[in-house]
């Protein structure tokens, strides 16, 4: 599979969505987009969506009336469900390859 470039994928992107995408950077080769809107004032059910997207993925969402984390600890300095987040923790004993007889 052929590597896609910044600057297609903000093309393809234009050709779908026209002038609702709007504020594009590239911080350190990464594409970044500014906030979206939020559909919770015409949907009540999109405030617990959102405010779930907002917890494991970080994804803001402009004008949303309480946007905080809804399933994990507040001072979870991470968002769970991106590549930062590490999968496990290096330092745990209880798997350990001598307890399985390894």
């Amino acid at each position: 599979m052929a590597k896609a470039t910044n600057t297609e994928i903000i093309d393809l992107l234009g050709e779908k969505f026209g002038e609702q995408l709007f504020d594009v950077t590239e911080p350190y080769g990464l594409l970044t987009f500014s906030t979206t809107k939020d559909a919770s004032t015409l949907w009540n059910a999109a405030n617990w969506m959102e405010r779930e997207t907002y917890d494991f993925f970080g994804i803001k969402f402009e004008g949303h009336p309480d946007l905080r984390r809804i399933l994990n600890m507040d001072d979870l300095g991470v968002h769970p469900m991106l590549k930062q987040y590490p999968l496990e923790d290096p330092n745990r004993v209880d798997k350990k390859d001598e307890y399985f007889g390894r």
